[in-house]
This record gives structure tokens, sequence and C-alpha cells, in this order.
């Protein structure tokens, strides 16, 4: 698993170069992939601010079962595997998702389209008439 495999799950602004790695970038954190396959997520402030005692305590209750879980003052490290530790984490750092359509919102704006459509070409019909 790679972190490319996340793009139909994050926002194509969420994917970011760091340091020479591609990384999947949130407001509270940041996730790469190690050379051993192994995801790491560092949970930080924004603009790479300390993170509040009550925030630290959320990533603790949410992330300390996953394996390997360290913190310093104001700054989380955890480190797992899978996509659904991917997704989780990407969820605490609030990484920004990919906007999905709806089936309806998609018909409604085909039949939108289709009613415009119909709306010009009796427009262009009506203005050639009149040119004639």
């Amino acid at each position: 698993m790679n972190i490319r495999d996340f793009k139909n799950d994050f926002a194509s602004s969420a994917f970011k170069v760091i340091d020479g790695d591609s990384a999947i970038v949130g407001k509270y954190g940041r996730i790469i992939q190690l050379e051993n396959g192994v995801f790491d997520c560092w949970f930080v402030g924004p603009n790479l601010a300390p993170l509040g005692a009550r925030r630290l305590a959320s990533f603790r209750g949410n992330l300390a079962q996953e394996g390997t879980f360290r913190e310093i003052t104001g700054e989380v490290w955890v480190q797992g595997h899978g996509r659904d530790f991917v997704l989780r984490c990407a969820l605490l750092a609030r990484v920004r998702q990919k906007k999905r359509i709806s089936a309806e919102t998609v018909q409604r704006l085909v039949g939108q389209l289709a009613g415009y459509a119909e709306k010009t070409a009796k427009a262009g019909l009506n203005q050639q008439e009149e040119a004639v």
C-alpha cells in the first residue's frame, strides 16, 4: 500500500511533498510512509504550534492501542499499518476529504443542462427565423 493509493479518499490539495517524501497533510498532522511500509502519523498544531492538553488527550484515547505511540510536549507520533489506520489518523488530523456528488445531484444537474440546451436551441432557431 502506498500514499498515492488514497487519492480517491482525500482532496488533491492534501497531498504534498515534504523533504522529498510524499505526505498527506491536514490541519493537525501529517502522514508519511516509511521505507519499511509502515505509516508514520505526526500530529502537531496548525503552523507547527504545540497541541493543547485536550487534543493530546483525545489522540491518546483514540490511538494509544494502535501500536508505537510516542508523546512529546505538544506533539504525538504514532506508527501503524493498513488502510483503516491511515483513515483514522487522517480523520484526527483533519485532512481534507474528496468531495463526492450524490446520484440525485448528478440527475438534477443533467436535467438542468438538458433544459438549458433545449432553451438555447430554441433561441437559436428563433434568431435564425428573424434574420430571414
